[in-house]
């Protein structure tokens, strides 16, 4: 089981970053010149961002009225379903048969039956057809889905049952989390054991803009959607206070918040900016994953002593950029999709492996 669960989050590495990287440009930069040296021992004036420096971003996946709305179209078979099938009045025949790699189920007489994204009637129907060829009179055929393992959702962070979720019939998030069992109790009885501003959803490796706040602190049903099959729901463990620094930086990292954390500070924390780096139009994100604001600070002119370093607040996101963006806003939401795809993925992994060492992105978000 545990094999078949390592396989499954080697899988989520290609769900979450095949989609991602699709029309992507994934070249290196060639290197501009040397990285520049950060002196985080010697203090340098600081000062906070203005609240009228950060810009709201929109995310590109907010919530479409027909995703609050159980999914209408009829389950349909894949690889691992199994199915009990009986010729009704004849209780002996009743039997389990699981669609095997190939797509294919075997019952009674029949050879190998296609069933894949058939539907449980279109099945009974196949079925009924080719034990008809064996018998005098056409049998009543009975299909009951007995296990559904084709379609599933991922469910990972400060839940009691983390892992892969069946998907055999619609479920929104509320249903979902009751039956993950629930966020997890903490030893130490702290009432938030979840970080629900950075809590989210991946749809086909694209982050939905679902407020949790929202959702579980106020009631609000407009953000309880409904599942689709591949779909990855993580609710984020509360962290210690921290700044996660990212993108062309030599490590990119969680940093932990220590006093009056500024800007190059938190840098010096991961080993400062690689060689290609574009240091002046680096990126601060504060606030939710759902609505995240984020401010322009240009590091180049803050180095040369030219600006004053500024502060950071616990649960900052700083991105690096490689190259110059013109569209910040679509910078802004690829940081914030690297993000949650580290956070993922380290979650996955600790599902199943408790106390593996973190995996921090290793691939730079480029035009």
């Amino acid at each position: 089981m545990r094999k078949i669960v390592v396989q499954g989050l080697n899988w989520l590495w290609l769900l979450i970053l095949c989609p991602a990287m699709a029309g992507t440009d994934w070249h290196q930069p060639s290197p501009r010149a040397a990285a520049p040296k950060i002196n985080a021992a010697i203090p340098a004036p600081a000062r906070p961002l203005a609240a009228d420096s950060f810009s709201p971003t929109v995310l590109s996946n907010r919530i479409q009225p027909e995703w609050l709305l159980p999914p209408q179209e009829l389950y349909r078979l894949g690889p691992g379903d199994t199915l009990e099938i009986e010729m009704v009045g004849n209780p002996p025949s009743r039997a389990t048969a699981t669609v095997g790699p190939d797509g294919k189920i075997y019952y009674g007489l029949l050879p190998g039956l296609p069933v894949w994204q058939l539907t449980l009637e279109e099945t009974r129907q196949h079925l009924q057809r080719g034990l008809g060829q064996f018998l005098r009179q056409p049998p009543e055929i009975a299909v009951t889905l007995k296990s559904a393992s084709s379609k599933s959702v991922w469910l990972l962070g400060r839940v009691e049952k983390p892992g892969i979720i069946p998907l055999a019939t619609p479920v929104n998030l509320i249903e979902l989390l009751a039956l993950g069992g629930g966020l997890r109790a903490e030893a130490t009885g702290r009432d938030r054991v979840c970080d629900l501003r950075r809590s989210f959803v991946l749809r086909q490796g694209k982050l939905l803009g679902v407020d949790f706040e929202k959702l579980f602190l106020e009631g609000d049903l407009s953000q309880n959607i409904y599942l689709r099959p591949n779909d990855l729901v993580c609710l984020r463990p509360a962290p210690r206070q921290s700044v996660f620094v990212m993108g062309a930086v030599q490590r990119s990292s969680a940093v932990e918040y220590a006093g009056q954390m500024t800007l190059v500070s938190a840098l010096a924390s991961v080993g400062g900016p690689v060689p290609y780096a574009h240091l002046s139009q680096v990126v601060v994100i504060r606030g939710s994953l759902s609505h995240p604001s984020w401010a322009l600070v240009d590091l180049k002119a803050i180095l040369k002593g030219d600006r004053s370093d500024i502060t950071l607040e616990p649960g900052d996101l700083v991105h690096v950029p490689t190259v110059p963006w013109k569209k910040l806003g679509e910078l802004v939401e690829k940081a914030l999709h690297q993000f949650v795809y580290t956070v993922a993925v380290n979650e996955g992994y600790r599902a199943v492996m408790p106390g593996s060492q973190p995996i921090t992105p290793s691939i730079p978000v480029l035009p």
